[in-house]
């Protein structure tokens, strides 16, 4: 099953869960059922000797550039 990040309509809370292709997961903070699923971009990590070039980038401060914020379970920012 692959891992997709949601976001919650009710109270915005972002996540990520296990699903199904056309499971629509509860949202874990609100038990909402109005969830979105977001689209996220891949990640890349260095490999040995890698460049700077091999993780995209953004205008924040994370490795990916998917994560918004704490810890990030695609690439472990």
């Amino acid at each position: 099953m692959p891992l997709f990040e949601f976001q919650c309509k009710n109270c915005e809370n972002i996540f990520e869960d296990l699903v199904l292709s056309n499971e629509i997961p509860k949202c874990p903070q609100c038990q909402s059922e109005k969830t979105e699923k977001l689209i996220s971009r891949p990640c890349r990590n260095k490999g040995a000797g890698g460049s700077d070039n091999d993780v995209s980038t953004s205008s924040s401060s994370s490795a990916c550039g998917s994560c918004r914020g704490g810890s990030c379970s695609t690439c472990g920012s």
